[in-house]
Formats: structure tokens, C-alpha cells, sequence
């Protein structure tokens, strides 16, 4: 989970998730669902969820997304953004 704020005059902000797919994944349909709470600027605080569009995962988009990371990592230390999905 990453989250940044976007605007701090307008309160808003901007969270991707992120999911290593594990390689015994079941193919499938999947959308990621995120939940939380938000503070209204006039006060109180509400809740809200997020998901994703519906995306396809199969075991060589697992395998793929694995390797993509690992290499990603061992290169540069750092997060693969192509395995993020953004909140929408």
C-alpha cells in the first residue's frame, strides 16, 4: 500500500496497491477492494472503498509478474510498478 497526498489545499490524495502474485495463484478474475476512512475538511470522518478494474490472472502472468519483480529488485533495489494497481 502506497499513499501520497495530491492536493493539500483540496484535501485530496492518491493510493496504489500493491499484490505480489504468488506463483500457486488461482487463475481467475480478481479486482482488488481498498476500505478506509477519510476526515472532511468541515469536519467528521466518513468512510470509503475503492476497487479496481476486473483483471485476468493466469499462472504465466504469475510467473512473469514473479520475474519481473525479482530482476527489478536485484537491478535496482526497489518496487516493480508494473505489478501496482491504482485505486480508481
Amino acid at each position: 500500500f502506497y499513499w501520497v497526498r495530491t492536493s493539500l489545499i483540496l484535501g485530496t490524495s492518491q493510493a496504489e496497491i500493491t499484490w505480489q502474485i504468488p506463483l500457486d495463484v488461482v487463475p481467475g478474475t480478481y479486482r482488488i477492494k481498498h476500505s478506509g476512512y477519510y476526515r472532511y475538511i468541515l469536519g467528521g470522518v466518513y468512510p470509503y472503498t475503492g476497487y479496481t478494474n476486473h483483471f485476468e490472472v493466469n499462472h504465466y502472468f504469475a510467473i512473469q509478474m514473479y520475474i519481473l519483480h525479482h530482476e527489478n529488485n536485484i537491478m535496482t533495489n526497489s518496487q516493480n510498478k508494473l505489478d501496482r494497481i491504482p485505486i480508481i
